[in-house]
């Protein structure tokens, strides 16, 4: 969204209609006067009224300043006492539970606070929590990330998968998605406000994408209709208003939005001037809202919780794309932006047929990607309403479904790149009586946001949700319980096993022995009881190695090694890391291979030792000796339905496939190398790092792009490796705190782990092509 900057004598512009001297069509009317004295006295009669039309226009125009002034930075600053001093503010209603206000910043990227403009922002990150910047969910658009905001679920989810959208299922009156859609199909999940409504309490919203629709049948109990022209301060003055409501009226929960500085960075770009007085202006509007509040003696009672939805890319002329010359299909339906989708009206037709123009492109320009390869970090294949093909331009990249299109475009910046950008990253500030003070959190994703809004106002019915429970309690004062499901230990695989093939320097055909002397005994894992309960597993244990295996699915879970830098005057077996290939009921003996896995095992191959894979052996390889002990995992996925989550047996079953869509991998380290006595753990948790991946089956990259950069663009966060196996990583709480458990398990990779060659990394990190030109970077280097 964007908007020219507001001010507020739109609000109040004289109607010269209204105020014209005589109305023409009652005079038009009128009789011929041939009486003087008539004539007279409608001369006398004229000028009073025109005395009396002069006095009020005169008023009006003394009054415009104050109204002018009530946008106008120097007007909003003048009372900015609060932002300084301590950190504490009266309040003098009687709130049972202090009401909630969610504040939204379009298209403030989080890197404009290092701009240093915007002492209101820095002062409610001083005074409260804040997140160093917080990401948004993919695509990184307005619409998507509003609703996201709100609902706590993936744009996928939610049915916003873009700010324009096509859907065929849609009402036969509107299959395009229009901002100003009043049809509730195209929204779906539940929004915070419908939350409220469903606990009984009362919400109000001033402009939100989706609050303009009865969701559910459930409309915000108090909305305004969405007008850009409406001053900043208006909605200001509205809010307080929502505040003053006697306490039967008043809104448990209000939202209010505000178009800048998007207007500005779509226009003129990130680095202008423009953006800068729009931060200024925002910024101001701030100070002006929270003197309000503490003018009212509200600001000690009120939860503040600011964010903004995405950030703003520079756009480059020399990177405007036709989507004709890419796809040259009328057959299609094509979206513009930085992201194209590609919907095939003939379901039916060949895709790859489709793209085949677009391979090995390298991802100079753009990355491609269908469902079975699209990263599963972005969570965006679930929706019928993306479409079959995904063209995703790099930073500055933007696509035109014509050349005239994209010859009269002038805007300079941009939005809805990958969510990990740093120009993408959104701010999150919060602050208030439940709310801590001078705190600082990891960045997270903006799906975590519902679970908070709803442990702020103490909301008991909640909806379901993509966010991960507990992940933000760090910021408040009063951390809500937690409830956590009881763990029970893995059984053994009862029945002795033994070797049937090996490497060259392990044994071969023996029976499986532990020998504590040479190897790294792991203790068995506890699994959530509810887990356990519906399939039954038992645990391999090998030399440095284990396997968990699903006896009903008769498929292994994962494999767990510990990889360390070979040692001189060691017995072979101590260094024999093992990596299962199949596990075959009949017999129980346990296949595996150090050198070269079998790529005909009948329940799974994990890894095949050419293209891609043998990337990955030999980053993890480079990690082995850089960092001297890694503790590895790895294991299949069955994602058959493209929905990123575990498949149902039913699912496989119909599938009548054993081989898994994709294969997940993670690794774990200690920063300073000291772990604890079972090896599966650091002695300092909090020191632990985690590198992980979800890579599709497949048997090459159609992009062609470099090793590390493919393996980069397709890490995960380990949250998505357990929605997408039904495993739980990091349960036992005697090892690892709740807190750093949250944070291990949702954590966003940024780069990969450093090695010697550390510029390489550094520019890899963070998707290398959208910053500088890595192509030409990496020949060099080779």
């Amino acid at each position: 969204m964007s908007s020219q900057r507001n001010v507020s004598v739109d609000l109040h512009a004289i109607d010269e209609e209204h105020y014209s001297v005589t109305d023409k069509a009652s005079y038009d009317h009128c009789p011929l006067i041939k009486d003087s004295k008539r004539t007279f006295l409608l001369t006398i009669i004229a000028a009073i009224v025109g005395a009396v039309v002069t006095a009020v226009i005169l008023v009006i125009i003394l009054r415009l300043p104050k109204f002018e002034n009530l946008d106008d930075e120097t007007f909003l600053n003048k009372d900015r006492h609060w932002q300084s001093g301590k950190c504490e503010w009266r309040c003098s209603a009687n709130f049972t539970v202090p009401p909630l206000l969610l504040i939204s910043m379009d298209g403030f990227q989080a890197g404009y606070l290092e701009r240093e403009l915007t002492p209101a922002i820095a002062r409610i990150y001083e005074c409260g929590s804040h997140a160093k910047y917080m990401y948004p969910s993919y695509p990184s658009k307005t619409f998507p990330n509003h609703y996201t905001i709100v609902t706590g679920l993936y744009p996928e989810s939610h049915g916003i998968v873009d700010n324009s959208i096509y859907d065929e299922q849609v009402t036969d009156s509107e299959k395009y998605f229009k901002k100003n859609s009043l049809c509730s199909d195209w929204y779906k999940g539940e929004p915070i406000w419908n939350t409220v409504s469903k606990n009984n309490r009362k919400s109000a919203v001033f402009y939100w994408p989706g609050s303009e629709v009865s969701i559910q049948g459930l409309p915000p109990t108090y909305r305004m209709p969405y007008n850009r022209t409406t001053p900043f301060s208006t909605r200001i003055e509205g809010v307080i208003n929502w505040l003053r409501l006697p306490e039967a009226d008043r809104p448990s929960f209000i939202a209010m939005y505000m178009e800048q500085p998007d207007g500005e960075g779509h226009w003129w770009g990130p680095y202008s001037d423009e953006v800068n007085s729009a931060l200024i202006y925002v910024d101001a509007m701030l100070n002006y809202l929270i003197f309000q509040l503490e003018k009212a003696e509200l600001l000690g009672c009120v939860n503040i919780v600011l964010v903004s939805d995405h950030g703003m890319q520079q756009l480059r002329d020399d990177h405007k794309l036709v989507i004709s010359d890419l796809i040259p299909d009328s057959d299609i339906i094509a979206f513009d932006g930085v992201l194209s989708r590609i919907i095939l009206k003939n379901k039916s037709a060949d895709i790859d047929r489709k793209m085949e123009k677009l391979k090995c492109k390298e991802g100079v320009l753009y990355r491609v990607y269908e469902k079975r390869s699209i990263p599963q970090r972005y969570h965006y294949t679930r929706s019928n309403r993306i479409g079959e093909i995904l063209i995703e331009g790099v930073a500055g990249t933007s696509f035109f479904k014509t050349k005239e299109d994209a010859n009269k475009e002038r805007v300079r910046g941009d939005h809805g790149y990958d969510n990990r950008m740093p120009t993408m990253r959104a701010i999150f500030a919060a602050m208030g009586p439940y709310i801590k003070s001078r705190t600082e959190i990891p960045p997270f994703q903006n799906i975590e946001l519902y679970n908070l809004l709803a442990d702020l106002m103490h909301l008991t019915l909640r909806a379901p949700n993509n966010g991960t429970q507990g992940l933000l309690h760090s910021i408040l004062r009063d951390r809500p319980e937690l409830m956590e499901v009881d763990l029970e230990t893995m059984p053994e695989c009862s029945a002795q096993l033994t070797f049937r093939s090996c490497g060259e320097r392990c044994p071969s055909g023996k029976q499986l022995t532990t020998d504590g002397e040479y190897c790294t005994q792991f203790v068995t894992p506890l699994l959530p009881m509810n887990e356990g309960s519906k399939r039954r597993r038992c645990a391999v244990r090998l030399c440095n190695a284990s396997l968990y295996y699903d006896i009903n699915n008769d498929v292994a879970l994962y494999a767990e090694s510990l990889l360390t830098h070979p040692k001189k005057n060691t017995d072979e077996r101590a260094a024999c890391t093992i990596f299962i290939n199949e596990l075959d009921r009949q017999n129980e003996t346990i296949c595996a291979d150090t050198s070269s896995p079998d790529k005909t095992s009948k329940r799974i191959t994990l890894f095949a030792n050419d293209g891609i894979w043998n990337s990955l052996w030999e980053l993890i390889e480079k990690y082995r000796r850089h960092y001297k002990r890694i503790l590895f995992y790895a294991g299949p996925i069955f994602d058959y339905n493209s929905d990123g989550l575990l498949d149902s047996a039913e699912v496989v079953n119909r599938e009548n496939s054993t081989e898994p869509t994709h294969i997940f991998v993670i690794l774990l380290r200690c920063v300073d190398g000291k772990w604890t006595a079972d090896g599966k753990s650091c002695l300092d948790p909090e020191l632990t790092r985690t590198l992980s991946f979800v890579l599709p089956n497949l048997s090459s990259d159609f992009n062609c792009l470099h090793p590390e950069e493919y393996l980069f663009y397709n890490t995960v966060r380990i949250r998505d490796i357990e929605l997408l196996t039904g495993l739980e990583f990091f349960t036992d709480r005697t090892v690892w705190p709740l807190d750093v458990a949250l944070r291990l398990r949702t954590a966003i990779n940024e780069e990969l782990w450093q090695l010697e060659d550390r510029e390489f990394h550094r520019r890899l990190s963070c998707g290398s092509r959208d910053y500088v030109d890595t192509k030409a970077f990496i020949s060099r280097k080779l």
